[in-house]
Formats: structure tokens, sequence, C-alpha cells
């Protein structure tokens, strides 16, 4: 078995024929590992992503794919911190690996081993399927010798878990599907479908190419007046940023179901809906609702309507996705387990992988503007240790060593540098300058503050 990687949208697409006959293949797949949904996603990522790819040594078959990113985050002392995830956090509800069945036994151990050695500090496995064995296999392979492993939980200030999914498994009529309900429930939800069937004024429509953005942003609004007070104003614009760019792709893909409760032609409530015809599931996202409407509850009339369509279709499954909120559960679902588990290197070099290290650039050089010389230096230094011949940071190094008086220093950065570049005029006029009678080598003090940044 030999496992490589790609990071490019290049390579991805060339993989796009082999995703899918393993995504048909592999009973655990599902929407958000699927190859639409993860090319649209790992492009908008814009780089600090790779695709894990395990095949078969004998014919060179792709056998399993495993997708990640990763995260770069700032410590107080300057140096960075990396963590490895699941391409899909922070945009799908589930994450995870798709694989040939009958090849488990032999992909878990190559891929575990292809993950130990990237360059992380934390290796997050975030919203995979707890009845899946394969995480439990490849979790293992993480000794507790060499790693600390600690299980998540994620339930939120209104007491939903979001580690239970409420999955309704559809039969072949709607009748059906509502004598599995209480009999409380059966009445609502006929009665709500009959004031849909029996009222002109209240429609349900779907957005078109040219109007979901207005259709969007309308059920945008709705969901910012009810969370944004519960979640903050930085953190719902993130959210819904995030959910507008899936949901217009799932809509150019042909994926998306999106139907709309109108009263006299205005939006009321809203689903965002994602489609799988190849597992058969529907997969209800997001929803947006006036709060001030007082007609027949929209939210429960719309996905009653939902799975009436979707059994119609023949869908299979209609899944609410993260988080067991009491509405979900009047529809008669199972609960399937997720889990969230962080794996932590005991020790580590602290080298960074070659996909964060313009990002790592930016940010040190921030500190760098901001005077922050000590953070700076200690950002530069390990991106230098991670990839020596960074001539840009080599060059900033030196302008920091330079600044704040340690001018040897700078004159033995600035010369690492210039042994890459001989022909940068600018190099060789700051080393004309500093040229010292002894060369010592880079101090180890605490950086003094200077009087300006990086330029």
């Amino acid at each position: 078995m030999l496992v490589t990687a790609i990071s490019t949208t290049t390579e991805l697409s060339a993989l796009e024929g082999e995703w899918n006959r393993l995504y048909a293949q592999d009973p655990h797949a599902h929407y958000f590992l699927s190859y639409g949904f993860m090319r649209d996603w790992l492009v908008a990522l814009e780089g600090g992503w790779q695709v894990l790819i395990a095949r078969n040594t004998a014919d060179g078959e792709i056998v399993a794919l495993l997708p990640l990113r990763f995260r770069l985050r700032t410590l107080p002392s300057g140096r960075f911190y990396v963590t490895l995830l699941m391409a899909g956090n922070y945009g799908a509800d589930y994450t995870g690996l798709i694989c040939r069945p009958q090849e488990t036994r032999h992909v878990i151990p190559v891929l575990a081993k292809a993950i130990r050695h990237l360059d992380w500090q934390e290796l997050d496995f975030d919203y995979i399927q707890a009845a899946d064995p394969r995480y439990e296999k490849l979790l293992d392979e993480f000794s507790a010798r060499r790693f600390d492993r600690t299980a998540g939980v994620r339930t939120n200030e209104e007491h939903t878990n979001n580690l239970l999914c409420p999955v309704v498994t559809l039969p072949a009529t709607f009748d059906e599907h509502l004598g599995q309900l209480s009999a409380n429930m059966r009445q609502k939800l006929r009665r709500l479908l009959r004031t849909l069937d029996d009222q002109n004024s209240i429609q349900i429509t779907y957005p078109t190419t040219e109007t979901f953005d207005a259709a969007y942003d309308q059920l945008a609004q709705f969901w910012w007046q009810k969370w944004s007070p519960k979640k903050g104003a930085e953190r719902s614009q993130s959210i819904l940023r995030t959910n507008r760019r899936i949901t217009l792709n799932a809509l150019q893909a042909g994926s998306l179901y999106m139907p709309l409760l109108t009263v006299d032609g205005v939006i009321v409530a809203g689903l965002i809906t994602f489609l799988d015809p190849v597992r058969g599931t529907a997969n209800f996202f997001m929803t947006g609702r006036d709060e001030s409407y007082e007609g027949p509850s929209p939210g429960l009339l719309l996905h009653a309507y939902s799975i009436r369509d979707m059994i119609s279709r023949g869908y299979r499954e209609y899944n609410f996705l993260r988080g067991d909120e009491p509405y979900k559960l009047l529809f008669g679902p199972k609960l399937e387990q997720l889990q969230c588990v962080r794996v932590k290197r005991r020790k580590s070099n602290g080298i960074l992988p070659q996909a964060v290290i313009e990002r790592a650039a930016v940010l040190a050089t921030a500190a760098h503007q901001r005077a922050r010389f000590k953070q700076a230096a200690a950002g530069y230094t390990q991106i230098l240790r991670s990839a020596p011949n960074t001539v840009n940071i080599l060059y900033r190094l030196g302008q920091l060593y330079e600044q704040t008086g340690h001018l040897d220093a700078a004159y033995l950065t600035y010369a690492k540098a210039a042994q890459l570049v001989p022909r940068n005029q600018m190099l060789k006029d700051r080393l004309t300058r500093l040229h010292p009678a002894t060369h010592a080598m880079p101090p180890s003090t605490v950086l003094s503050a200077g009087s300006r940044g990086a330029h």
C-alpha cells in the first residue's frame, strides 16, 4: 500500500472519476465527503489543505482518500502552533475519510503512518461517525506513549448536543411515515399540509440562479435576528458567509433543495437542504424564519412538506444533521452519534509544514511591524528552522537584528541571504554598511524595543 498527497486544484480535478467511484463503494460515505462538496470547499480554502491518497501497490488503484487541512495560530511567545484538521471542519456537519470497505485493514495503518509523519502539534478528528469502526482503528495507531488523546463535548448554550444527528428513515409512502409518529403529531402535520394545499395565499417556491441571492439574504436576515445576539456579530457573520458559499455551490451543482414558504408572495421561512442521490439522503443544513409571523408553524410545515417530497422522489433518509433540538425529535428519527477526538504530540520539534509557511511569514511580519520584536524573532526563527532558505524571512530577520542593535547578528543573517541571491543589490548594500570587525552569532538575549518595524 502506497500513500501520496495532493494539494492543488489541478490534481484534485484529475481525481474526480476515482473519487466518485470510491464514494459509491463506501457505505459510510456522506454528502460532505462527496467530490462535488469537497472540491468546492477545498478550492475556497485557497491553500493549506491536502488529500492523502492510498493506492494498491499492485495495480495503482486508489482505495482510500483522506482530506485534511492545516490551521496555524500564534502563541503569546510568537511561536506558531499547527493543528491538523479534517478538511471539512468549520463548514461540513460530518467529516472523515472514504475507503473501499474490503481494504480497511490494510489502509488504516498506512494512513496513520502518513499522518504521523506530517508536521503538526495537534490533530483534531472532529465530527466523525462514532458507529464507523475505522476511526477507532485509526486512533489506536497513535500510541499513548507518544500522544495524548481526549474526547470532546459539543453542547451549546441552548443545551443542544451537537454530537447527535437525528435521522429519519423514509418509508415507501408519506402515510407510512405519519403512522410512525404520535397521534397528535400526525394530526398537526396533516392540518399544516392541508393549509398549504387549500390556501392560495400560502405557497412553496424555489429560488432560481437569478433569485438565489435575494432568497438567501432573506433567510440569512431571519437567522441573524434570532442567533446573532447569542453567537455574537463576528461569529454570526462568519457562519453566514461560509453557509452562503456552501449553499451557492450546491445550487450550481444541482444538489440544493431550498423550499421557501411565502405568504402573499413574501418569504416568511425557508429551508436549505443538500441532496445526495448516490446515498439517497436529504441533508437539512440551515433554516430561517420570520419570528413575527403568526401563521401556522412554518418550520414544521416546511419539514413535513420536504419529507413528503423526498419520499415521492425515492429518497431513503432525511438527515437533520447536527443537533438534537426538540422539534427534530417530533419526526421520529433515530439518533446517530458523532465524536470529536483531539490527539496531541507529547513532544514536538516545532517544524512547520510547507503549507503554512506563507501564512506564518505574514503573521511574523505583522508582529515585526507592530514593534513586537521578541515575538517576531521567535516566528522568523521557527520559519527558518522549517525552511532555512527562505530569503525574504532572512532579510526581515536581518532587519530586526539591525533595528534592535544586534549588528553582527544582522550581518550574518544578511550574508546567508546573499549566498542564496548573490546578485541582490539591496543585500550587498546592507552588508557593505554593516561590515563588522568580528562576526558573533545571533544573540539569545531578549530583544529590546526599537524605533520602527519591518518594511
